[in-house]
Parts: C-alpha cells; sequence; structure tokens
C-alpha cells in the first residue's frame, strides 16, 4: 500500500498512513464493506408498519411510484401470515369442529399429519365416533392443510427477496437515513 497526502490548504495537511502488507485492502473501502454486510443483517429489521408508514408518506408528498414500490413490499411481507391465517381457516378449524373439540384447532395447525388425532383417525376407522363421511372429511382437510403449509416457506423467502430490492434501490432514501431515525428517536425520548 502506499501512503497519500491529502489537503492542501494552508493551514495543514492530512496524512494517511497505512498499515499492513503491500496489497492489503485499502483501509477507506474496508470500512465500506463492513457497512455492507451489517445493511444485509438490518434487511430483516424494517417491519411491515414502518414501510407501510413510509409509503403513506411517499404517497402524501406526491410521491405515488415510490410508495407503490413500499407497499407492494409490506404486502410481500405480509403473504406469508395471511396464508397461514386462511390456513387455519380453512382447514385446522374445520377440522377441530370435525372432533367437537374447536380448541385444538391451532394445534392441528403445528402438528398437521404428526398429529396424534391424524394417526389415529387414518387407522381407526370408528375413531372418535366419527361417522365414515366426517373422518374422510377430516383426513382431507389434515392432509390438505399439510401439502399448502409447503408453501410458506416459498412466501417468506419471496418477501425477504422484496424487502432487500426495496433497500438496495432505496428510492426515497428511507434505509440510508434510518440511523437518523434511530437517533432522534432516542433524542426525544429524554
Amino acid at each position: 500500500m502506499r501512503e497519500d497526502k491529502l489537503g492542501g490548504k494552508k493551514h495543514g495537511m492530512v496524512l494517511i498512513i497505512s498499515v499492513g502488507k503491500k496489497g492489503d485492502k485499502d483501509p477507506a473501502h474496508v470500512a465500506d464493506l463492513d457497512e455492507k454486510k451489517d445493511e444485509e443483517k438490518d434487511v430483516k429489521k424494517a417491519t411491515v408498519d414502518e414501510i407501510l408508514q413510509e409509503a403513506k408518506t411517499m404517497r402524501g408528498a406526491g410521491d405515488r411510484m415510490s410508495a407503490d414500490k413500499f407497499e407492494n413490499t409490506a404486502q410481500m411481507m405480509q403473504r406469508p401470515n395471511e396464508f397461514e391465517e386462511g390456513l387455519q381457516r380453512r382447514f385446522s378449524q374445520p377440522a377441530a369442529n370435525l372432533l367437537n373439540e374447536p380448541d385444538i384447532s391451532q394445534l392441528l395447525y403445528e402438528e398437521g399429519k404428526e398429529s396424534p388425532d391424524y394417526i389415529e383417525a387414518k387407522g381407526d376407522k370408528e375413531y372418535m365416533g366419527l361417522s365414515t363421511d366426517d373422518r374422510k372429511k377430516f383426513l382431507q382437510l389434515m392432509s390438505q392443510m399439510s401439502r399448502q403449509k409447503q408453501q410458506i416457506p416459498d412466501l417468506e423467502r419471496e418477501g425477504e427477496e422484496g424487502l432487500a430490492r426495496l433497500k438496495e434501490e432505496d428510492p426515497t432514501k428511507y434505509f440510508a437515513d434510518e440511523p437518523f431515525r434511530k437517533a432522534w428517536e432516542f433524542l426525544k425520548g429524554y
């Protein structure tokens, strides 16, 4: 590495002294790499509410295109939760109702085909006194729910990728200003 002189004003000069072997990374750029790593970690920290608030602000300022980008990203981030709620509403709740135990809906959703109720109903034709049609309906609901649950990781990945793209584009410099906003919020607390 070499030493560079910067400045040149009458009142003084700035000298950068580099430490390291010849060929090491330029110290000015090493800091940039660290910031990029930190930014990648921060991508997941933005919440849907924060993104929607920024979209509202942009829409109020007349920047419809940026507002649409923020709203679309927020919708992508919400999709997995909405999808899970829909699965519970369409499959696990009716399955729990067939067993006359509506309180176990969440448990049936979490366990899926590994649920003791599903396993026993599959092997026992008279499980819990269910009619043949109700038993078949219960097994179908649980099977359909398990198949559709497999889409959730893809939806989560799409939301994360959408947020990463938005952060990369950063049309409103929202993410670039984030440290200043956090500092301001901290100071407002005093």
